[in-house]
């Protein structure tokens, strides 16, 4: 039985770093996630424009579901051998 540890980043920021994407390649980082900063911006600012406008914002009307009538949450992307090349270009402008 194989005593190594799985490495799972859980800080990746807006953009992933060129070298946690190597290390997922490479099989020494299992994978990360990412915060959705796009949806989130997005989800915010339909959010403030419907208050703005004073109406009740809804899942509807902002394209995210609403829980509780005022949580909007924003799933985590999830980076692996999979995908992580998707996020190649996106690293390297930071």
């Amino acid at each position: 039985m194989s005593k190594e540890v799985a490495k799972i980043n859980v800080t990746a920021l807006a953009s992933l770093k060129a070298e946690r994407l190597k290390a997922i390649e490479d099989g020494t980082l299992l994978g990360s996630v990412l915060n959705d900063s796009y949806n989130q911006g997005k989800a915010t600012f339909y959010l403030a424009y419907e208050l703005a406008r004073g109406i009740q914002p809804t899942g509807k009307s902002i394209g995210y579901s609403i829980t509780n009538g005022k949580y909007v949450w924003i799933p985590y992307v999830k980076v692996t051998k999979n995908n992580y090349m998707s996020f190649y270009d996106k690293s390297m402008t930071l």
